[in-house]
């Protein structure tokens, strides 16, 4: 696989950063839920850097969805009629329920009208309202429960079909999470189907994600601290109940408006730990992965991880994406950069920078807990 080096060595800088581009435009809509073609980014680049920018994109297509990957290059480009976004329909799904993963519309090629639409429905009891978020497995919704008299979180998955493997990888998080008793982990209340659609309920925590909140500002150190211990209270709890989290980042916690705490500047919030989707329970569970698949978001994944090493994840892994997640509070930066998959190669072989290169205001006790955190030896962290 080629590194950012070896490309250096035939492409210019320029082309080198078009190649990112490429990169970061790709990964990016893989987590919306687009399908954008290779073929069809490569053709917009220098004729001399195509190859290698083929092996980057077909590797970030590897490691975030592993046996899809292969269907990516033999896309149908259509429009989307609500917003006129384009859409890439692979060549295995279903074209009577397409998502638009720009606007979250449900659009047809074949079957009959009006099926599908964006009107609320019902999923169960629970009264769909307003999609909050959609990712590459499905979506959030708000809902209304009538029964309790309640409005909640309804996670569901794309539309289409839904094989049993993926059901049980659906249902996953709402096994790990059923253990868990915790303030600051957001609760699953049930799970269930109806006819072809399966779902996981939850607390609706209203705020937002602390991704989103980092997007606006920065907290102060003493704030970053504060949050950060919150967080690892909450996956101590989870870890001496036997769960791993594996997926720890910041769009995986919410900051409830509920209990916002403006002591240093903005209000930031009582952070809640939510998304188990790859969480590992300790016992009690046949392993769903293989050996060498690599889980997780790149950003924040251990080098265990990165190296696809499934079976020996346990709850270092998680005490690595939380320092990961400390760098990023006190830098505004992450320590590793760059396509997925030289991020994945540089947490295998590289140490991260210390905070205090980018931020030298940084204390250096939480410097020091941060580096800690992130040792590429689980039994050094």
């Amino acid at each position: 696989m080629a590194t950012p080096s070896s490309r250096a060595s035939s492409a210019s800088i320029d082309r080198l950063a078009l190649v990112d581009a490429a990169c970061d435009r790709f990964e990016a809509a893989l987590r919306r839920g687009e399908r954008l073609p290779i073929e069809g980014l490569v053709a917009e680049l220098p004729a001399d850097v195509r190859e290698e920018a083929t092996a980057e994109l077909a590797a970030i297509a590897e490691a975030l969805l592993g046996a899809e990957a292969a269907t990516l290059t033999a896309a149908l480009h259509l429009r989307c009629p609500p917003c006129d976004g384009g859409v890439a329909v692979v060549a295995e799904e279903s074209l009577d329920a397409i998502t638009c993963g720009t606007c979250g519309s449900v659009f047809g090629l074949v079957g009959a009208d009006g099926e599908e639409s964006d009107t609320p429905r019902r999923v169960g009891r629970f009264l769909l309202r307003e999609k909050l978020g959609q990712g590459g497995f499905g979506a959030v919704w708000r809902a209304y429960d009538p029964e309790l008299d309640r409005d909640v979180a309804v996670k569901l998955p794309r539309r289409g079909t839904v094989s049993r493997p993926e059901i049980e990888f659906f249902f996953r998080e709402a096994r790990a999470a059923a253990q868990l008793a915790h303030p600051n982990i957001v609760p699953v209340y049930e799970v269930g189907r109806d006819g072809d659609a399966v779902y996981i309920v939850s607390e609706l925590v209203p705020g937002d994600s602390l991704q989103a909140k980092l997007k606006q500002s920065k907290p102060g150190p003493r704030q970053t601290a504060r949050l950060l211990a919150t967080i690892a209270d909450a996956l101590h709890a989870a870890h001496e109940r036997g769960v791993v989290h594996r997926d720890l980042k910041p769009g995986n916690v919410m900051l409830s408006s509920e209990h916002a705490d403006g002591a240093e500047g903005p209000a930031w919030g009582e952070p809640r730990l939510m998304d188990f989707g790859l969480a590992k329970r300790a016992s009690g569970e046949i392993t769903m992965t293989v050996e060498g698949q690599v889980l997780g978001t790149p950003a924040y994944m251990s080098p265990e991880q990165a190296g696809g090493e499934t079976e020996g994840t346990d709850r270092r892994t998680d005490v690595y994406s939380l320092g990961v997640m400390l760098f990023e509070m006190l830098t505004g930066e992450l320590p590793f950069r760059g396509p997925a998959s030289s991020q994945i190669e540089q947490r295998r072989t590289d140490d991260p920078p210390s905070p205090k290169r980018l931020a030298p205001h940084t204390p250096a006790d939480l410097a020091t807990v941060c580096l800690k955190c992130m040792e590429r030896t689980p039994g050094r962290r």
